[in-house]
């Protein structure tokens, strides 16, 4: 979470974590009036998920950080940070999900690589 959080920063965002408020993201980055796009947007939504290189390349999304995601996709950003040893690199993804989530669905796993090939790709350090 703390390399989101830096990430932010560095690309001029304000940072909150929110992760104990259960509103299906860890993160809100308030966007400067300078920063903010046409859509005037004044937040950025961001779950992170973390995962080592040397485990299997899913992650798991919650009914309630699909919802989400879905609810307000302009804004909701997937962070997939990769550990390697004592590096990370982040990838930022958004509307990845294409379909309304399954009602009976308290989780998925989705395999990261095609995840983030049916993503909108905003930020990568891949």
């Amino acid at each position: 979470m703390n390399a989101v959080m830096d990430i932010e920063r560095r690309l001029g965002y304000i940072p909150r974590d929110v992760s104990k408020d259960n509103c299906g993201y860890d993160i809100e980055s308030f966007i400067p009036e300078n920063l903010r796009g046409p859509d005037g947007y004044s937040l950025r939504c961001i779950e992170v998920k973390g995962k080592s290189i040397f485990h299997d390349d899913m992650v798991t999304i919650t009914r309630n950080e699909m919802l989400t995601a879905l609810n307000i996709p302009k804004q909701y950003i997937l962070a997939i940070i990769v550990v390697d040893g004592g590096s990370t690199t982040a990838t930022y993804c958004q509307n990845m999900f294409s379909k309304d989530v399954e009602d009976a669905a308290d989780s998925t796993n989705f395999n990261v690589a095609k995840l983030i090939s049916q993503s909108d790709i905003v930020y990568d350090e891949r």
